[in-house]
């Protein structure tokens, strides 16, 4: 006895929609497939019910009688020809960038072979997703400088001192006060040089220790400056 008699790969009983209520004592349970849906059916001497150009078989994938999600629907002709859409987001397997998850909008980050949505490294910087810091955009160095487990290139506060980079005077050293003693838009903690006035001599430039300008010459002014006003 044939129980594929159109070779579909769906069983006969399948199609006609015979479910485990239907079966009889010489059912043979190793093989038999009962119908996930049996208010579907297709012919069972026909491998392509909608003649729509793809078999029965191929349009339900899992030959269970029942369009799952991702499947294409036996009984309709007008889906036959996307060429093979197993998780049924418009984009032909052929082309989709991830085959097996939906993604209509086929969004890849990195340009790779693989959408973001089945992408374990989606920026493409060599650190898997699970384990990058900016999941969305590419640091192979992981930089974070405050250490809170986001990375600098995608953290809106990288030094951690509670004012966001955009409004922050330095934005790469905590400095919660922003204290700006020349008031030129750079916090003294990152700022080379602090004018000093009203010291009874002419305003001066401090360069302060740390600073790229030198550390040990910044102590010296400001040691002249304070023993001239004793001085007077």
């Amino acid at each position: 006895m044939d129980i594929d008699s159109d070779n579909d790969g769906i069983l006969d009983g399948t199609e006609v929609g015979i479910t485990e209520d239907d079966a009889g004592p010489d059912t043979d349970l190793d093989i038999f497939v009962p119908d996930a849906d049996p208010t579907t059916t297709t012919n069972p001497r026909d491998p392509d019910t909608d003649n729509g150009g793809a078999g029965d078989g191929e349009e339900d994938a899992n030959q269970n009688g029942q369009r799952d999600s991702g499947e294409r629907d036996p009984n309709d002709p007008s889906d036959d020809n996307l060429g093979g859409d197993r998780d049924g987001d418009g984009a032909a397997d052929a082309g989709d960038n991830c085959p097996d998850i939906a993604n209509p909008d086929q969004s890849n980050l990195d340009g790779d072979a693989f959408g973001d949505v089945c992408d374990d490294d989606i920026d493409g910087d060599d650190v898997l997703d699970v384990d990058d810091n900016c999941p969305n955009v590419p640091n192979a160095d992981q930089a974070d400088a405050d250490d809170n487990g986001v990375g600098d290139l995608c953290d809106g506060d990288r030094d951690g001192d509670g004012i966001l980079d955009v409004d922050d005077n330095c934005p790469s050293d905590a400095n919660a006060d922003q204290l700006d003693e020349d008031d030129n838009g750079i916090g003294d903690v990152c700022d080379g040089e602090i004018m000093i006035t009203g010291s009874g001599v002419d305003d001066c430039a401090v360069v302060m220790p740390g600073s790229s300008n030198g550390a040990g010459w910044g102590w010296l002014a400001l040691g002249l400056i304070f023993g001239l006003r004793r001085r007077r």
